[in-house]
């Protein structure tokens, strides 16, 4: 019985706590159906304000604040896994699923607040870093989210789409789009998997205006392609066409090289403007194809302009991103680029610096640069290839334009290299040029074969490197080029003037045909170029071999020049004031002046100097169209030697012609005029005085009175007239003797007048006919007009055995002559049948010591005449032909 009532109390006991549950589940049902509201509760560090819950079907619950920021978070705490993911989900799925809304507008935490929104299909969420809306479902244990929006709020970017979690292999998969750059038609599509441990994903895009929503992560991967792509990249639209990558452990250690290394991605990007560096001009290109593939980023390029500049195509490559440094290679491609500021300044920035600069034409070629950028701790490397073929175009080299008719140029790192060279310098330089430049050290080896040079077009007579190798190291390495002749024994030095050194001209001698002309085999120049109107020089010059003297009878064998330019002519100053001259350089003509000096003409004529030789070649003249150097010569206070006689010259002038020269000298008033023509001088002089005539014999041998020549001098021979009027010769040896045969001959005694004795002998005029060679002279005609007495004759003086023959007529009485003429038996007796008293005299024996005594009439016939006649003959025609053109003129 006990048992019985024990039995019926639990009974009892259950059935009053099930009825209580009962009405407790009625009265939270009523409540709940009625609506709960509580304004403030506080709990475990949570604070909530405004909470009204409701049961209708399902419940509604509504809060106005949630404030947690008082809940402290663990800073240990261990990343979530996909395990955690899943669960959390799950949970949120099955709570919520009892919701039939959920409305949470302010959740507060620390610096911030958030809001969810569920309404019984639709959740929203709004947090500080994203807005979302969307449907979460679990169907057969699988989750799917529709998302409607994503709006991630920092990088303007919308998100709609789906996920979808597959239980049975653990595994979400997604099919997004992303809106960004706040435009309805920026669209990123993003398909793939993912299981937390291994991902792959597929992308593509629509036109972007914009990738600056990758910034962030692209830094934070790697700072140079952050660098390429947002700091030195400009353009206007981007379209990723493909892209997919695929990591096989997202947990792996190395994560950022199996991103770099299994990432695909092409696209295309539109009016691109890329700056190498801030200093430099753009790259422009109007469209840029965009490939990441096996670690690289490039960017490929087609009709792209630098500056204006086209490059048929050009490629940027960016890649070795997780090494110490990482790689960019450029390669640009043009038919039509030119060398000029704006290529040489991308060389120059990687410190390839090509003293050149193109002017105009273009080059056809390319330009590889493998840069590894610089770092904190390392410095940018930079390894260079390159070949450009120039074509008609205008180069300037250190300052130098020179048209370039081809060219092949190699570049590979610091040498640059030029081959199958042809280039042209005004009209002055046609060549072939082979060089080297380094641009490590600064320096250009050069060898030039000119085809052509001469620096005028007028005469080539001044230099010419045609043909010849010609040799050059430039240095370049600091602010003034040094050019190096090496084997010319030669430099030039160009800052802001040009210094030319040439220590040694004989170098120049195969080169310079005006040193050859001039004979000019040792010495030294330097010049001083300030500009094309400013020069400067100084000169010594050795072992000269002009017949030219001091006069103090020694050879001048060197000269101290100095000289400058002045309006196109160079203007040269011997340092002793004996000399001077002036080079037209336009011309090429000489005019050189001289004072108190001597020149010997004979040594001049039988000169081997090129610039005397020439004058008496006639074969070189005909043989060689091109016009030769001009020279003047003028001389004052001078002495000219001529036929081993000085003659003393007040004033003088020589001019080369084509065929010789022409020359013309001043005593006083006297006036000579010489003119080589080939082999042939002809001399005309007039007017000279005794004092001239005595000078040139040494003593007084005339007094008063004037003096004339003309004649003709060829193959060694001279022959002509010489003239003399109102004079007295004085101091002949030939002279006395024949006073001492007068004097011995009383029929001559008789009738000799004051006109012809010790005193002299007096000349109204006279006419000899003189032929000289290197054996003879001849006296072929001697007519001599005494006031007293006239001599005529003929003779020879043997210059090699110093002999004299001279056959001579003397005629006296010539006053009274006309008297007796009139008394035809007397006159006839006295005078003879010509009206004179006529004796004939023989002069022979050593010019030093004449001997004269009387001769038959008939030894006068037998003079030496056959000698004149065929030592002579040939120029009689000639001196005759001279005598005429002087008397018409």
């Amino acid at each position: 019985m006990k048992k019985n009532k024990t039995t019926l109390r639990k009974t009892y006991n259950k059935i009053a706590f099930l009825l209580i549950i009962i009405l407790l589940f009625i009265l939270i049902f009523k409540t709940l159906s009625d609506g709960l509201r509580i304004n403030s509760l506080s709990f475990a560090g949570i604070k909530v304000d405004g909470l009204y819950l409701k049961l209708n079907e399902k419940l509604i619950l509504d809060i106005d604040n949630i404030d947690i920021s008082g809940i402290s978070r663990s800073k240990d705490s261990e990343p979530i896994s996909i395990e955690d993911i899943e669960i959390g989900v799950r949970r949120a799925i099955w709570l919520v699923s009892f919701f039939e809304r959920l409305n949470i507008p302010n959740i507060q935490y620390a610096n911030d607040s958030s809001s969810i929104y569920f309404d019984g299909k639709q959740y929203k969420i709004n947090v500080p870093q994203a807005l979302a809306v969307f449907e979460l479902r679990d169907s057969d244990g699988d989750i799917f989210l529709d998302i409607d929006t994503l709006k991630i709020k920092q990088q303007n970017i919308d998100v709609k789409g789906s996920i979808l979690y597959y239980k049975s292999d653990g595994v979400f998969a997604f099919d997004l789009s992303s809106y960004i750059n706040k435009r309805d038609d920026n669209i990123i599509n993003i398909i793939g998997q993912t299981d937390f441990t291994h991902l792959n994903v597929v992308l593509d895009t629509t036109n972007l205006d914009s990738i600056s929503v990758l910034a962030p992560y692209i830094k934070e991967f790697d700072l140079d392609v952050y660098d390429w792509m947002y700091e030195r990249s400009y353009y206007d639209k981007v379209k990723v066409d493909f892209a997919y990558i695929v990591i096989n452990n997202l947990k792996s250690k190395n994560i950022q090289k199996d991103i770099v290394d299994n990432l695909y991605a092409s696209g295309i990007v539109e009016n691109v403007s890329l700056k190498l560096d801030s200093s430099l001009l753009p790259i422009m290109a109007n469209k840029v194809e965009v490939l990441f593939d096996e670690g690289k980023l490039l960017f490929k390029v087609k009709d792209a302009s630098y500056g204006g500049v086209v490059a048929d195509s050009g490629i940027v490559e960016l890649s070795k991103f997780l090494h110490k440094q990482t790689l960019l290679k450029l390669n640009i491609q043009s038919k039509q680029a030119i060398l000029d500021s704006r290529i040489l300044g991308i060389l120059s920035y990687y410190d390839i610096n090509l003293p050149v600069s193109q002017k105009s034409g273009y080059v056809d070629g390319y330009i590889n640069l493998d840069i590894l950028l610089p770092t904190k701790k390392l410095e940018t490397k930079v390894a260079t290839s390159g070949f450009f073929k120039i074509i008609d175009s205008t180069i300037g080299i250190s300052g130098v334009e020179l048209f370039i008719k081809q060219a092949d140029l190699y570049i590979k790192d610091n040498i640059v290299a030029a081959a199958n060279t042809y280039v042209q310098f005004k009209d002055i330089l046609d060549s072939k040029v082979d060089l080297v430049i380094d641009t490590d050290i600064k320096q250009i080896d050069l060898v030039a074969v000119p085809t052509y040079f001469n620096i005028n077009k007028n005469n080539s007579n001044l230099v010419d490197f045609a043909n010849k190798a010609i040799k050059t190291k430039i240095d370049f390495s600091k602010d003034d080029i040094f050019v190096d002749f090496e084997d010319h024994n030669a430099s030039v030095e160009i800052s802001d003037f040009i210094k030319v050194n040439i220590n040694d001209i004989s170098k120049l001698l195969p080169y310079a045909p005006i040193l050859q002309i001039l004979d000019l085999k040792s010495g030294n120049i330097n010049l001083m170029i300030k500009n094309a109107n400013d020069m400067t020089m100084n000169a010594n010059l050795y072992k000269l071999n002009y017949p030219v003297y001091g006069l103090d009878g020694n050879k001048i064998q060197s000269l101290a020049i100095s000289g400058a330019l002045n309006n196109g002519n160079l203007l040269l100053q011997d340092s002793s004031n004996r000399l001077n001259a002036t080079i037209n350089l336009t011309s090429g003509d000489i005019l050189i002046n001289g004072n108190n000096v001597l020149v010997d003409l004979d040594e001049m004529l039988e000169s081997k100097i090129p610039l005397f030789a020439n004058m008496r070649d006639e074969n070189q003249i005909s043989q060689d169209d091109k016009e030769p150097t001009k020279i003047t010569i003028n001389a004052s206070n001078t002495l000219l030697k001529l036929f081993k006689y000085e003659f003393d010259i007040n004033q003088g002038a020589l001019q080369t012609t084509k065929n010789g020269f022409v020359s013309n000298a001043r005593n006083k008033n006297g006036v000579a005029n010489l003119k080589l023509d080939n082999k042939t001088i002809e001399i005309r002089a007039s007017n000279f005085d005794d004092e001239f005539i005595n000078k040139i014999f040494h003593k007084e041998i005339v007094k008063g009175g004037t003096f004339g020549l003309i004649g003709i001098y060829k193959d060694g021979k001279f022959l002509g007239d010489a003239t003399m009027s109102n004079t007295s010769v004085t101091n002949m040896a030939s002279l006395q003797n024949i006073l001492t045969l007068i004097d011995a001959i009383p029929s001559l005694v008789v009738f000799k007048l004051p006109g012809f004795s010790t005193s002299g002998y007096e000349i109204d005029n006279a006419k000899i006919r003189i032929g000289i060679n290197s054996e003879f002279i001849a006296l072929e005609k001697i007519a001599i007009n005494g006031s007293s007495v006239d001599i005529e004759g003929a003779g020879v003086i043997d210059l090699v055995q110093e002999d004299i023959n001279l056959q001579l007529s003397i005629s006296t009485m010539k006053s009274l002559s006309s008297i007796l003429n009139k008394i035809p038996i007397f006159g006839y007796l006295l005078l003879g049948d010509d009206g004179k008293i006529t004796t004939e005299v023989a002069v022979t024996g050593k010019i030093d010591d004449p001997k004269t005594e009387l001769s038959l009439l008939e030894d006068t016939a037998k003079a030496p005449v056959n000698i004149l006649k065929r030592i002579f003959s040939p120029f009689q025609l000639l001196v005759d032909e001279l005598k005429k053109e002087s008397q018409n003129k």
